[in-house]
């Protein structure tokens, strides 16, 4: 017959005489050594069973060599039961991992709320990742959970520590809910951990959580140079917050089928790029001091179909798009909004190294703001490479931008071997130089360019300055309802009559008899310095002199 009684604790559990149990017998142990520690349960005897002492879900009798008292648990594993405390001042790494050594395949990992310090340190037990520290290993382990709705890992010292809850060789794992309260310190990189952290051959991983300090809220990764291996986590999904940490998320060295949907909020960096197959995702950035995109493309790599809001963003270079490879590689539908407040560097800064390979297509960045008014070096908003060749397809240009940057163009298509076409300026386009005298220019194409649409209509270019608009690189292009003050417009040369042109106004102080020539028949120039009606004038010619006055 069965029989259910209870013991005071694991102690008390381990003191129980096994001649006085069969198979089957229940006990319920209330506490692990002291009441609501979260290690009671109950364990029922199985007199066969020679398992070791895992102090949490197997207890070994003092005075019987066979026989074990088993955790009755369904699928679920309670770090508590191994002892974790959960008062934030107990280093709780050891039987967190106590835990995770007694998880089977398909097992639950709960951590009930609380906070859990997370100090232990061990070294990664695999020669690709020797030298990572981690807190808790997750080994070769298949469709599981680990659960932390209200849990918080903590960390409050600064080691090696790279993944708090790291999964090697993991396939269809969730882990849900935790909270990372780590360090950072944005003046010297000083950081603890990563809330999750991947390498090896995984597959299927889904991770949601949030961080405030700390190294990243998630890393995908395997080793580079001669550890490098074909053994890289793929298809993984990330959702969560990243605040006051030194990154959102890298993936480096990985497979392909990568998700995301995060915000980065006072971050070094929103996500990293190295050598990813292929990624998709949206990203909401605040106060990234660093890129909040950087790409680093390696061979093969593909990164696609990735919005990005920017709120408020003040930073150096926000976009980053490098190809770092000689081999295939692609950034395709790239979607930016919102604003930047540039401080220094490039806004969206598209670089390359002579890879032919390379494409870039379908960049919109038609709902961006960028603002470089503040400037202490470079200050294009959008710059191409000068020394990089591909493809690039599709490019929409911010619909407003002003910069402040003397010699700078806010807008600098010169390229060194690109092939570019169908670049587009949005309608209701605004671009403004703040800087007096500086060189000025709007759009320099002194490369060639297929296929350009300026304007779609009421663009407005505001700033003193000699030809803001030069397009002298550019084929199939068309101008639709353009007003520039201040200077005029370099067309092609070869094609300066035949470009179609709905309107273009170009509006300065005084005639434009021998100070402005037209750059078609039909052009019109409003003289600002005249009273009220405006004086306009429009061309009959394109001379310097082939201006009449129409009222």
């Amino acid at each position: 017959m069965t029989q259910v009684t209870s013991v005071a604790s694991y102690a008390a559990a381990r003191a129980i005489d096994g001649a006085t149990l069969t198979d089957g017998d229940l006990r319920y142990i209330e506490a692990r050594a002291t009441p609501s520690d979260g290690g009671a349960g109950y364990f029922f005897w199985n007199s066969s069973s020679a398992d070791a002492d895992n102090d949490g879900t197997v207890l070994k009798l003092t005075n019987t060599a066979t026989g074990r008292l088993v955790r009755d648990r369904s699928n679920v594993v309670n770090v508590q039961w191994f002892g974790a405390t959960g008062d934030g001042t107990t280093d709780d790494a050891a039987s967190v991992q106590s835990a995770v050594d007694a998880m089977v395949d398909g097992n639950i990992l709960l951590f009930p709320p609380a906070t859990y310090l997370m100090e232990g340190y061990q070294n990664h037990p695999h020669p690709n990742n020797a030298a990572s520290g981690i807190a808790a290993l997750f080994d070769g382990l298949n469709e599981i959970a680990v659960l932390g709705f209200g849990a918080t890992l903590k960390q409050v010292t600064t080691n090696s520590v790279q993944g708090v809850l790291q999964f090697h060789n993991c396939n269809n794992v969730r882990a849900l809910g935790f909270h990372l309260d780590g360090v950072y310190d944005s003046g010297t990189g000083v950081q603890s951990g990563t809330l999750y952290r991947a390498s090896g051959d995984c597959d299927g991983l889904t991770f949601e959580g949030t961080i405030d300090g700390g190294n990243a809220l998630a890393v995908f990764d395997e080793a580079s140079g001669a550890n490098l291996t074909n053994d890289k986590p793929k298809n993984t999904e990330v959702r969560g917050l990243a605040r006051n940490a030194q990154y959102g998320l890298n993936y480096i060295h990985t497979d392909a089928g990568h998700t995301f949907d995060v915000v980065v909020d006072t971050v070094l960096r929103g996500i990293f790029f190295v050598g990813v197959k292929s990624c998709v995702g949206k990203i909401a950035a605040r106060g990234v001091t660093g890129s909040v995109l950087n790409f680093s493309l390696r061979a093969g790599d593909v990164v696609e179909d990735v919005d990005v809001t920017l709120v408020g963003q003040g930073v150096a270079s926000p976009l980053r798009l490098k190809v770092s490879d000689t081999t295939e590689c692609a950034i395709r539908r790239l979607r930016v909004s919102g604003t930047a407040e540039l401080s220094g560097g490039v806004g969206i800064d598209i670089q390359g190294l002579g890879n032919a390979a390379t494409v870039f297509e379908d960049l919109d960045f038609s709902d961006l703001t960028i603002r470089a008014t503040s400037v202490s070096s470079r200050g294009e908003c959008v710059k191409l490479p000068n020394n990089a060749l591909g493809t690039l397809q599709r490019l929409t240009l911010p619909r407003n931008l002003a910069t402040n940057v003397a010699g700078r163009s806010a807008v600098d298509l010169t390229h060194g071997g690109l092939t570019v076409a169908d670049v587009v300026v949005p309608q209701g386009w605004h671009y403004e130089r703040v800087a007096a005298g500086s060189s000025g220019i709007l759009i320099k194409a002194a490369s060639a360019i297929s296929g350009m649409n300026v304007g779609a209509g009421d663009g407005v270019y505001s700033g003193t300055t000699v030809n803001p608009l030069n397009l002298s690189g550019v084929t199939n292009l068309r101008i639709a309802d353009v007003r520039i003050q201040g200077g005029g417009i370099a067309y092609p040369t070869t094609a300066r009559r035949t470009v179609p042109v709905e309107e273009l106004v170009i509006t300065g102080s005084g005639s434009p008899v021998s100070s402005v020539t037209p750059a078609f028949v039909g052009q019109r120039y409003q003289d600002t310095a005249t009273a009220s009606p405006l004086k306009i004038y429009e061309a009959v010619g394109t001379s310097a002199s082939q201006w009449e006055v129409l009222n």
